[in-house]
């Protein structure tokens, strides 16, 4: 759970049924669903100063591995 930059809300993360919901929570307690990805799980999120972007956090269960031969 993070402050928006203009504090006035809050980003958190809800899960129901495994699927993960980033959340934007007014003051008031009006929540507004931003993103449900159907994977990765979100974790959290945080907006850049200027309140233009935000940096979200996920999980993933696949990964990749490289090997490298005669490097």
């Amino acid at each position: 759970m993070d402050f928006s930059v203009d504090s006035k809300g809050l980003f958190m993360n809800s899960t129901s049924n495994g699927v993960g919901t980033l959340l934007y929570v007014d003051l008031a307690g009006k929540a507004t669903p931003l993103w449900q990805p159907k994977y990765p799980n979100v974790g959290y999120a945080f907006s850049t100063r200027d309140g233009r972007h935000l940096a979200i956090i996920g999980e993933t269960l696949y990964s990749n591995l490289w090997t490298l031969k005669d490097f």
